[in-house]
């Protein structure tokens, strides 16, 4: 593959996803809407039921290094685990519930917790307590207890006594000033006495005083050393109010506009992701193009809708043409067969048998259809003698066959037959004798047998698939992907062809006198039942209203038709 042909398949790729994801959304607008009208709705009610909060914080600053002149490099690094170790200790529980019981009214610690935040502003000594609460004077109130509380658990000495202790601490080193410096003046007295003194014995006495004096002046000096460093404060573990809280005067809490929003948009994108999931796990054939993307089975042809009882010959046409291109065999023993009932079986199987005959060749259209027939219908023919018996008696294939009905020339039609006990003659070898004395009576260039649905009570068509060539399916909107590969799988190990798919859209449900509000009534429950189905659950259905009749399961023709039933046009 060349890098254009890659580009080129991207591209389809984007493309194809693109529509998939548009043809969603068109799907499921109502979803859409409804979700995000709900997500409004609901952030509508909780932003007016939710209070709106005011936040203050209070500043506190670690240690007083900055006052000093010349501070030591090494005490920052104490100085930011000092930090970082303060502002976990603001959010324990000793400081908050000191806190909480020194406001008015009181509180308790677990009430304030959630509220509080501290952190350590990075590269600073700064704490920042901050509290959120819908008064904003209790929010100041409780902001600064917890600051107060915080440094009360430091070794931060408190104001007061501060003060008391600066008083006394003055005074002491007052008195040991003037007592030094009496004891110095002394000293120096007693040192002039020695020197003018004669006599040994005074000069002795004066010594020994010299002595005792200078014993106490350097012990008073001992003592006011320490004062002097006891009356200067830490520079380190030392915490202070920088910035108190103030009342704050506006709200934090997020806009209302902007809650509603968000609400909108989350239940938008939860729907939209919701649609993607059952797009996703939906395998409904809706479009022709489906066929091929999810069962990878050639698409043979469309039938598109019909307009009352307008007849289209050209999608007949080409899937004549087809199926003469793919497979030359002669005669061609052709299957016509759907999933289930009312895709519009009888329907192709007829228009393609009147295809064939348009093109010049010798077409049997035989009603393999034991549960409801309708080919005798189409083309006003007895429904007995018919398959039916010449599967009991292969003899009688001759006088049940019915040539040119309607004046349609080269085309000839067996209908069902009598087919009372014919579910146990299809049991019997004598289907597969049946199938070769049609062949051998009206010698045809295509045998063309109306199988009906593959899951009708008799299987039919899955014992008919045993005996003939090739077989062509017949889908609607309404098929899984899924059953129409298992279908082809069962169909292909019984010994037939699957040609391909034709997809039916001329078969619509019932609607109601106003469309729009049929459907939106009947897409929720769709929704859920394709839920359900997906997962395993099953619900209930109401068959379809069929416009001919079926035979009980088991029993097929065992009781009479209803009256003029022969006389009604059925669509499988």
């Amino acid at each position: 593959m060349t890098k254009r042909q890659g580009y080129e398949q991207d591209t389809s790729d984007d493309s194809l996803m693109l529509s998939n994801i548009l043809r969603a959304v068109r799907r499921w607008w109502w979803l859409l809407l409804l979700a995000t009208a709900v997500a409004g709705g609901v952030a509508i009610r909780s932003a007016a039921h939710t209070p709106r909060n005011y936040r203050t914080e209070t500043t506190i600053l670690v240690g007083r290094i900055a006052q000093q002149a010349n501070p030591d490099a090494n005490a920052f690094t104490l100085l930011d685990r000092l930090t970082s170790f303060y502002a976990n200790v603001a959010t324990r529980e000793p400081v908050l519930d000191a806190a909480a019981k020194s406001v008015s009214p009181p509180t308790t610690a677990a009430a304030i917790a959630p509220r509080v935040q501290a952190r350590a502003i990075t590269g600073t000594q700064f704490i920042e307590v901050t509290y959120l609460d819908p008064d904003p004077r209790r929010a100041a109130d409780i902001a600064n207890a917890i600051a107060s509380a915080l440094i009360k658990q430091s070794p931060t000495p408190d104001g007061s006594q501060t003060a008391e202790q600066a008083k006394f601490t003055q005074g002491q080193l007052l008195d040991l000033q003037t007592k030094i410096t009496d004891s110095q003046t002394q000293i120096k007295k007693l040192e002039d006495d020695i020197a003018q003194s004669s006599s040994a014995a005074e000069i002795a006495d004066a010594r020994s005083k010299e002595k005792e004096l200078q014993a106490e002046v350097d012990g008073w000096r001992t003592n006011y050393t320490n004062l002097l460093i006891q009356a200067q404060p830490s520079a380190l573990n030392f915490l202070s109010i920088v910035e108190p809280a103030a009342i704050p005067s506006s709200p934090v809490s997020a806009s209302r506009t902007l809650v509603i929003g968000m609400g909108g948009i989350l239940g938008l994108g939860l729907a939209f992701g919701g649609v993607l999931l059952i797009e996703y796990l939906d395998d409904t054939l809706r479009r022709p193009q489906d066929v091929k993307q999810q069962t990878h089975l050639p698409l043979l042809a469309t039938m598109t809708r019909k307009r009352r009882q307008r007849w289209e010959s050209a999608p007949f046409s080409a899937l004549r043409n087809i199926l003469l291109d793919t497979t030359p065999a002669v005669p061609l023993r052709l299957l016509v067969t759907a999933p289930r009932r009312h895709n519009g079986v009888t329907y192709t199987a007829v228009g393609l048998a009147e295809a064939f005959t348009r093109a010049g060749r010798r077409v049997v259209l035989v009603d393999g259809n034991f549960v409801a027939p309708t080919v005798h219908a189409s083309f006003d023919v007895p429904m007995r003698p018919g398959f039916a018996d010449v599967i009991a008696d292969a003899a009688s294939a001759g006088r049940a066959l019915t040539t040119s009905p309607r004046g349609i020339k080269n085309l000839i039609v067996l209908p069902t037959g009598d087919t009372s006990g014919s579910d146990d003659a299809l049991g019997r070898p004598g289907l597969s004798a049946a199938l070769d004395a049609i062949v051998a009576e009206a010698c045809p260039d295509v045998l063309i047998v109306d199988g009906g649905a593959l899951t009708d009570a008799t299987r039919t068509s899955r014992l008919l698939a045993h005996y003939l060539s090739h077989t062509v399916l017949v889908v609607t909107g309404q098929t899984r992907g899924r059953t129409l590969r298992s279908i082809a799988t069962t169909l292909t190990t019984s010994g037939t062809e699957v040609v391909g798919v034709v997809f039916n859209q001329s078969v619509r449900s019932r609607r109601t006198s106003n469309p729009s509000k049929g459907r939106a009534r009947r897409l929720p429950k769709a929704v859920m039942a394709r839920m359900l189905n997906y997962f395993g659950f099953g619900l209930s259905k109401k068959n379809p209203k069929a416009t001919g009749y079926a035979y009980p399961p088991g029993s097929l023709a065992s009781m009479a038709p209803p009256p003029g039933s022969t006389d009604i046009l059925v669509e499988d």
